[in-house]
């Protein structure tokens, strides 16, 4: 079988644009309205979209979703998000001001407001990324030995 060429791969820009292509030959076909067509044509394409948007978001984006909602705008809860983002990384033996803290303090804290929206892998490899950014061998060894229920804040929503 040959390699497929870069313009035969499937994207997901080029799906989108296949779907608003496709709503526009809907949209122009109103001159000869028929609802039953109208219906069934724009089920298909909403159908499509949606498979598109979950792919987008559990395939692609997987845990990096949760830096898209930005930070907490009720400054308790962002508090809160804060304080306990700050605990697991002292627990993981890191430092504010050593390398990696902030950026781990960062996914830490998006993955915690976010932790209803979350499955339970897309939080193991957003953590698997901060473990990437802890520099040193005790970071990693405390990282390792965390207790499993230390996450558990992740499924709470407050």
């Amino acid at each position: 079988m040959p390699p497929l060429k870069n313009s035969d791969r499937p994207t997901v820009m080029r799906e989108f644009g296949d779907i608003l292509a496709e709503h526009k030959v809907v949209h122009k076909a109103m001159e000869g309205f028929k609802k039953s067509a109208y219906d069934r044509a724009r089920t298909e394409l909403d159908d499509r979209m949606r498979v598109l948007l979950y792919s987008l978001e559990n395939r692609c984006l997987s845990w990096a979703k949760s830096l898209l909602l930005g930070r907490p705008r009720d400054p308790d809860r962002a508090a809160r998000v804060d304080r306990e983002a700050e605990r697991l990384l002292k627990r993981m033996r890191m430092k504010k001001g050593t390398e990696g803290y902030e950026q781990s303090h960062c996914i830490l804290s998006a993955m915690i407001n976010a932790a209803g929206l979350l499955k339970r892998e897309q939080i193991a490899q957003g953590c698997a990324v901060v473990r990437v950014f802890c520099s040193t061998l005790t970071a990693l060894l405390a990282w390792l030995y965390l207790p499993t229920n230390t996450f558990e804040i992740f499924f709470r929503r407050s």
